[in-house]
């Protein structure tokens, strides 16, 4: 009885510790971006949102292992991100108005 107690409180232990690293990476995150660039992007929640949807799909319908799925989702993530990084923020830092950086 005391084993599965025990187990219980490692599992409990371990999605803590693995939360809490997922929210510091989301937090460093959003500081990198507004400590660089001046920017308080609104839609990195939306793409942390989408990530982690996809990953589940593609873990879901594809079977493959979790850390599979997240490095794919991560390379994918990567080559969308990368030319909606160099298309809109050169244009946005251009821009006058202040309420468009926060976009």
């Amino acid at each position: 009885m005391a084993g599965h107690y025990t187990e219980m409180l490692t599992g409990a232990l371990i999605a803590g510790v693995v939360f809490g690293l997922y929210y510091t990476l989301v937090g460093l995150g959003l500081n990198l971006v507004f400590g660089v660039m001046r920017i308080v992007n609104l839609a990195h929640g939306d793409f942390l949102m989408l990530g982690g949807i996809t990953a589940c799909l593609l873990f879901a319908s594809l079977g493959l292992h979790p850390l599979g799925t997240a490095l794919l989702v991560v390379v994918v993530f990567l080559l969308i991100g990368l030319p909606i990084y160099y298309l809109v923020v050169p244009r946005l830092l251009r821009s006058r108005d202040p309420e468009m950086l926060s976009l």
